[in-house]
């Protein structure tokens, strides 16, 4: 599929303070228990052109970059790569690489509803030169009700 990218104004500490728009589009498959795909993204930042940040590194516009690929254990729990999202900047051409892995478990629910709980470990292989916001190192703990549509 293709699609419009939205990025909504953020905590200045943590993300951009600025409108982003752009485009994703991805791809999946499944065989058998596997479950993989790649979801491309690009945005770039919505902002004045003639109140440009003075350093050029402030400036980025990433490409983003985000295979995935899951295994079902069975009775709903699976192991996959996690939410990795390489990303690459055209204004300053400099990459960030993290590396995950999740353990997550899928539990239905009534109505076509189902939990999907999982813990992730990511690493950053690649960040030193980035720009943008970037973590050495992160565990996740997540829970996430997801809700039909359309039935």
């Amino acid at each position: 599929g293709l699609g419009p990218l939205i990025t909504l104004p953020g905590n200045k500490k943590v993300a951009r303070d600025e409108w982003g728009y752009g485009l994703a589009g991805a791809i999946v498959n499944s065989s058998g228990k596997w479950f993989y795909g790649l979801l491309l993204t690009q945005s770039w930042r919505s902002i004045d052109p003639n109140n440009l940040p003075p350093d050029p590194t402030d400036n980025t516009n990433p490409l983003g970059i985000a295979p995935f690929l899951n295994y079902q254990l069975g009775d709903g729990w699976y192991v996959g790569n996690g939410d990795m999202v390489i990303q690459y900047d055209w204004n300053s051409n400099e990459v960030y690489v993290p590396i995950g892995v999740r353990l997550g478990k899928v539990v239905p629910r009534e109505k076509g509803r189902a939990w999907n709980i999982y813990a992730e470990y990511q690493t950053s292989l690649i960040y030193d030169d980035w720009p943008g916001s970037a973590v050495d190192s992160s565990i996740r703990l997540n829970f996430t009700l997801t809700l039909p549509v359309g039935m």
